[in-house]
């Protein structure tokens, strides 16, 4: 039996330390994030994962290369870090610490090792790199856990690591980027006992002048957010259930606002075409993956597993079946035909290559049962045999 579907979703289950494959309501394969606890975060480069293993608030933390769903190198990191996420440019990986009881700085690995370090400000969290530069931001938070009145936005050259600060408001907790600007996310401050003292904020920021061009107003305490073709989906966390603020990409007014039938926000992604909720940490409930169309407005919910699989960070990318009006192939017999002669590459779910070929139709009955991607082209789209 075959299914065809152009994405994917890969979610990272901090409990039980495994990257999981999930179609619909199903895990279709796995594979480990390492040794140490609380992964956080999953970036994939070309044909390998890395992984990184915060370690919380008891554990120490570790990066993590996994090539064929194997550990390829694990680079166990000092008792004193808490690595957040990572980004990769050109060779090198540059990785945000914050720090067991205090760090301020973004560590440079080559081959494997941390070979330099880039001093930011206190706390730095979250890290993404677009228009030639790397952006990550510092929370301000202290060792004590109290808050600085503001926090930084961080614009590093990767050619000689110079550093431009940009100051927003307290406990920037986000950075990410579209075609145009660059996106910074603050997460409001909380007291003792979690209760949130100060609402989030949103800010569109040019990306040539590194200034300020828009703010949202008056949301409640950021968990994540996703920017899409037309709007941003930001969402608050909570136990019971997702508010989810949907605002405007042109004048940064809200639009509307929601809430989703699960809790435990994980973390929100967007493809170009679905934004993507991963849902159900920290819960009684199961977990679940919300996807939401931009364009049509439709929504589904996959709940995919009973809690093993924890809070989870998505990365990569969730559809329903591809239409067979735009596929440019078909599948009969376990035999794909396309409709001209193209570039085909099968990889394996780890992105290992498989099979690279120029034809018009390409025999699967070599397959085993499993998830695989094949690229026509510049396209991609996923298959599972069973």
């Amino acid at each position: 039996m075959m299914f065809i579907f152009t994405y994917g979703a890969y979610v990272i289950g901090q409990n039980t330390k495994y990257v999981y494959v999930i179609y619909q309501n199903q895990i279709v394969d796995s594979f480990t994030t390492g040794t140490r606890p609380v992964p956080n975060h999953l970036a994939i480069f070309g044909d390998t994962f890395l992984i990184v293993n915060s370690g919380g608030f008891s554990g120490d933390g570790s990066l993590a290369w996994i090539y064929n769903k194997n550990i390829v190198y694990e680079l166990f990191l000092p008792n004193y870090m808490n690595p957040m996420q990572a980004v990769k440019v050109n060779n090198k990986i540059y990785f945000t610490d914050f720090g067991d009881s205090y760090n301020d700085k973004v560590y440079i690995v080559q081959n494997f090792q941390i070979v330099d370090s880039i001093t930011l400000y206190k706390r730095p969290s979250a890290i993404s790199y677009c228009f030639n530069y790397i952006y990550a931001v510092s929370t301000g938070i202290n060792s004590n856990y109290t808050y600085d009145d503001s926090s930084f936005v961080h614009k590093i050259n990767p050619n000689d690591n110079s550093v431009l600060n940009l100051k927003v408001r307290s406990n920037a907790n986000g950075v990410k980027c579209d075609g145009q600007y660059v996106y910074v996310m603050t997460s409001g401050t909380y007291d003792n006992n979690f209760n949130p003292l100060n609402n989030s904020t949103i800010y569109k920021i040019d990306p040539n002048n590194f200034t300020i061009l828009d703010s949202t107003r008056n949301l409640q305490n950021l968990t994540d957010f996703a920017i899409g073709n037309n709007y941003i989906l930001a969402g608050v966390w909570k136990f019971d259930s997702v508010l989810v603020y949907k605002i405007n990409k042109n004048d940064f007014n809200q639009i509307d606002s929601f809430k989703l039938n699960y809790g435990g926000l994980g973390g929100i992604d967007f493809d170009g075409q679905f934004f993507k909720f991963s849902l159900g940490g920290f819960t009684s409930g199961p977990n679940a993956i919300f996807v939401l169309d931009e364009s049509t407005n439709n929504s589904y919910y996959f709940v995919h597993h009973n809690n093993d699989v924890g809070s989870g960070f998505i990365k990569g990318f969730i559809s329903l079946a591809i239409s067979e009006k735009t596929r440019p192939f078909y599948i009969k017999d376990n035999v794909l035909y396309l409709k001209d002669e193209n570039y085909i590459r099968i990889y394996d779910v780890s992105g290992k290559l498989i099979l690279n070929t120029k034809a018009n139709k390409v025999n699967l009955r070599f397959l085993k049962s499993g998830l695989y991607i094949i690229t026509i082209g510049e396209r991609s789209y996923k298959i599972i045999l069973r």
